[in-house]
């Protein structure tokens, strides 16, 4: 009797680093970034920031799916928010000092929340990988689901 493979579930990292593209790009937009002179550090800080943030995120979802751990959808809300007053805050406190700080945090959990049901939805989709055999149309049609809700969610931003 063959022993049964180990869960090979999809890794989040790129996913959600597609996701920090476009959210990147979605704050970047409604920060108006490119209007006012000085603009450039937070641009690249923006676009280079997140999207790192956003793949290491994908690192620590797809650790604890792979574990077993079943991670409900206020986990990942949470998380995303956390995350995202973390990188607001890095952001601000280099480009403004002390001053920024506050501020930072403020609007970066903002943003987070605002992008955690998308955050939430490509983790929920990626539950879903790996449970069917390896390469069968059930496996396919999984990992299609992911790529699926990450597409419509960088449209509906």
């Amino acid at each position: 009797m063959r022993a049964a493979a180990a869960r090979r579930t999809m890794h989040l990292a790129l996913p959600l680093s597609a996701l920090g593209i476009g959210g990147s790009l979605a704050v970047a937009d409604f920060l108006r970034v490119g209007c006012f002179a000085g603009d450039d550090r937070l641009a690249i800080s923006l676009v280079a920031l997140v999207p790192l943030a956003s793949a290491a995120l994908g690192s620590f979802f797809s650790a604890r799916i792979d574990a077993g751990f079943r991670l409900p959808a206020w986990v990942t809300c949470a998380t995303t928010c956390v995350c995202g007053s973390l990188i607001g805050a890095t952001i601000c406190a280099y480009l403004w000092g002390d001053p920024g700080f506050p501020m930072g945090v403020a609007n970066g959990l903002a943003f987070g929340a605002a992008f955690s049901v998308a955050f939430s939805l490509v983790v929920a989709a990626a539950r879903r990988t790996g449970q069917a055999r390896h390469a069968s149309v059930v496996d396919r049609s999984d990992r299609l689901l992911v790529a699926a809700v990450v597409a419509l969610s960088l449209i509906h931003i």
